[in-house]
């Protein structure tokens, strides 16, 4: 009545389709268009961020307007380029058998090979030796096998003919003695941890499109009743170890690399999940990271995912190694190495038995792994979300075939978890007595130096002991750490890709 459309169901289908036109253009014209109403939005903006941030309107309003006109330059000049803004795919190329490519553009021809590219990124790591045979027995493919116990006491016996860095890397996988002496605290979302993560997300990230998104979660966080019953409904699976229903839809977005580099092999596959199943994540990730670096069990050599540790130090650290190297007169090896589609490859149960062995609680692994294995993918493009076909979820289980491994991009126990493996990765490595040495002039301090890693990004270091010994000498052994290096990958999750 008060829109004047009364007479609604005396009207045509196209005489309702034109005043709905209509209603729209007049709301863009009046309200979305309307500097007077945007106005006085940005100034209740500035004075909800004025109480919050403890300044004045004014600041919060020029900050405000800063931003916007930083929007618009930037708009301009990127069309200016003609540099197109990375967005979601709507235009593919697939390479064929035969070498050749072919462009995809149809909305069901961009789903279908999106589905086929992703399935096997998820199921290349099938190779990988903890999901074959006897080791997959004995460790479950949740590592909730018989044999878990043994590995982590360090007793347990591998299967005849297993290769020597799988057997390295069972080795390490014992739970070091302060690890059982001070164990970490069972899984648990307190409110007050649940208020303050929330209030430090972004309302404007993305999220599964099925899934209640953040502005909802945020603004529940500032209410005490609402913000203590969200906090228990995320804890519960964590403490009971299981996976909510509601959890285990993902929702795959091709985002490509580069500008202009339309190849479905290389296009980055961001995983939209629930926004509690992966705040879940995050505060385990971030438990158990704290719980490492009290403890001192992360390699130095790894500086990703840490505090107080940044890429520019790194580089420097590098570059100072071979300047004394260099000063020195002493030979010295490094190999590069970018672990390729590493969150894509992370085989479950072997990723579980390292967090377990530096202090996980399995009750909360099993909860956040069981969703992962679970979790139903489907596909967006910039065609939209598609319903059909869809990927993973329980009935590939059922239909005995192993769930999809990986973490998934956008996962926020990502970075943690690689930065645990690498570490444990890194200490074999050290072990084996692949590193370098450097010596101080002054001081005599002596450093070890297996190398220097930032997330998937290794450089290895070997150096000789002193400076009579020729380069000549030292490439068998650096050339077996390298070996070393690739077999550690390749049994802890890896259909072996490197560049």
């Amino acid at each position: 009545h008060k829109c004047k459309n009364s007479d609604w169901w005396l009207l045509t289908t196209e005489e309702i389709q034109s005043r709905l036109s209509a209603a729209e253009a007049k709301f863009d014209y009046d309200c979305v268009r309307s500097s007077a109403l945007r106005l006085q939005f940005l100034e209740g903006l500035a004075e909800a961020l004025a109480k919050k941030n403890k300044t004045t309107q004014e600041i919060e309003l020029k900050k405000l307007n800063n931003i916007s006109k930083q929007r618009r330059k930037w708009g301009r000049i990127r069309r200016a380029r003609k540099k197109p803004a990375k967005g979601l795919a709507t235009k593919l190329t697939q390479r064929l058998p035969g070498g050749e490519t072919r462009t995809v553009e149809d909305p069901q021809d961009l789903i279908d090979v999106s589905t086929q590219v992703n399935i096997d990124r998820s199921t290349q790591c099938y190779s990988c030796v903890f999901l074959q045979d006897q080791l997959l027995a004995d460790i479950g493919i949740l590592a909730d096998g018989p044999a878990v116990p043994q590995i982590l006491q360090g007793t347990y016996i591998p299967p005849p003919g297993t290769d020597i860095y799988t057997k390295l890397l069972l080795e390490e996988l014992k739970m070091p003695e302060v690890v059982r002496l001070k164990p970490m605290a069972p899984a648990k979302i307190t409110t007050a941890n649940h208020v303050k993560g929330w209030r430090q997300q972004r309302p404007n990230t993305a999220s599964e499109p099925t899934a209640v998104p953040f502005p909802l979660h945020i603004a529940a966080s500032y209410d005490a009743q609402l913000a203590e019953l969200d906090a228990t409904l995320r804890s519960i699976p964590l403490e009971f170890g299981f996976s909510p229903t509601d959890f285990e839809q993902v929702t795959d977005a091709a985002i490509p690399k580069k500008s202009n580099v339309l190849d479905a092999e290389k296009m980055r596959n961001i995983c939209l999940m629930n926004p509690a199943f992966n705040m879940n994540n995050k505060d385990f990730g971030q438990q158990l990271m704290a719980y490492n670096e009290l403890h001192d069990l992360l390699h130095d050599a790894q500086s990703g995912s840490r505090k107080w540790r940044r890429a520019v130090e790194v580089v420097l650290q590098k570059f100072l190694t071979w300047d004394i190297l260099r000063q020195k007169r002493r030979a010295g090896f490094l190999c590069s190495n970018d672990a390729m589609q590493c969150y894509d490859r992370i085989v479950h149960n072997v990723a579980m038995l390292a967090m377990m062995s530096r202090g996980a609680d399995p009750t909360g692994l099993h909860s956040l792994f069981s969703t992962l294995q679970n979790a139903e993918h489907s596909i967006m493009t910039g065609y939209g979300k598609s319903d059909k076909p869809t990927y993973g979820g329980a009935a590939r289980i059922m239909e005995g075939l192993l769930p999809i491994m990986g973490i998934l991009q956008g996962n926020g126990m990502g970075p943690f978890i690689w930065a645990i493996v690498s570490s444990i990765l890194l200490n074999i490595m050290m072990g084996q007595g692949f590193a370098g040495v450097i010596s101080g002039v002054l001081t005599a301090l002596t450093l070890r130096i297996v190398g220097y890693g930032f997330v998937d990004d290794t450089d290895l270091n070997y150096t000789a002991k002193d400076n009579t010994t020729p380069a000549t000498e030292l490439l068998g052994t650096f050339q077996s750490g390298i070996d070393h290096w690739e077999g550690l990958l390749r049994a802890y999750w890896w259909s072996f890709g490197h560049k």
